[in-house]
C-alpha cells in the first residue's frame, strides 16, 4: 500500500512538472531587436590582466566609483553588519574572509543607492547574526527601490514581497 501511495505522489510530482516545462516550450519568443551574428567563428583576447591591490585602505575600496554618498550611511551599514572594526582598522594588509568580502559588495551597492538592485546569493557567505542585519536593511530600503534577489536559500525569502521559483 504504501509504495502504491508512493507511486501516486511520483506521478503527481512528474506531471506538474511536465506541465512547466512545457509552458517554459511553448513560451512565445521575444524579439529584443538584437542582432544576430553567424559568421563569428572565434573570439580572441589578447593582453588580458587581472589585478588585485591589497595596499588601498579599505574604507576607499567601500567607496571605489561611488562620486558622492552619505558618509554617514556608510558608518551606519558598516557598523549594522559589524565590520566597521575593520574598515577603521590602520593595518596596511587586511586578509578578509569571505563574507567580509561579501558584506563590502553589499554595502557598496547600497552606498551608491540605485533605483534597483540585483543582489545573486546575498547571504551565501554570511554568518546567521549578519543575514538577520542584512534583511533587516534589505527591508528597509525596499521601500523605495526595487531588489531583485537570486538565491537558493529559503532563510531570506521572508522578507520579499513575491518570491518566483524556477
Amino acid at each position: 500500500m504504501k509504495s502504491f501511495l508512493s507511486l501516486g505522489q511520483n506521478y503527481q510530482h512528474a506531471k506538474v512538472c511536465y506541465g512547466r516545462m512545457l509552458e517554459i516550450l511553448n513560451l512565445e519568443q521575444e524579439h529584443n531587436r538584437s542582432k544576430i551574428i553567424d559568421d563569428i567563428d572565434s573570439i580572441e583576447v589578447k593582453r588580458l590582466s587581472f589585478q588585485y591591490v591589497i595596499n588601498i585602505p579599505l574604507s576607499q575600496n567601500l567607496t571605489f566609483g561611488i562620486q558622492s554618498y552619505d558618509s554617514n550611511r556608510l558608518e551606519r551599514l558598516c557598523s549594522k553588519l559589524s565590520i566597521d572594526k575593520r574598515v577603521n582598522s590602520k593595518c596596511d594588509y587586511i586578509n578578509l574572509s569571505g563574507g567580509e568580502k561579501q558584506k563590502i559588495c553589499e554595502i557598496r551597492a547600497l552606498l551608491k543607492n540605485p533605483k534597483m538592485m540585483i543582489l545573486d546569493e546575498p547571504i551565501s557567505a554570511l554568518d546567521s547574526r549578519s543575514i538577520v542585519r542584512l534583511k533587516e536593511i534589505l527591508g528597509e530600503e525596499k521601500e523605495d527601490k526595487i531588489i531583485l534577489l537570486i538565491t537558493h536559500n529559503e532563510e531570506i525569502e521572508d522578507i520579499v514581497d513575491e518570491f518566483i521559483t524556477l
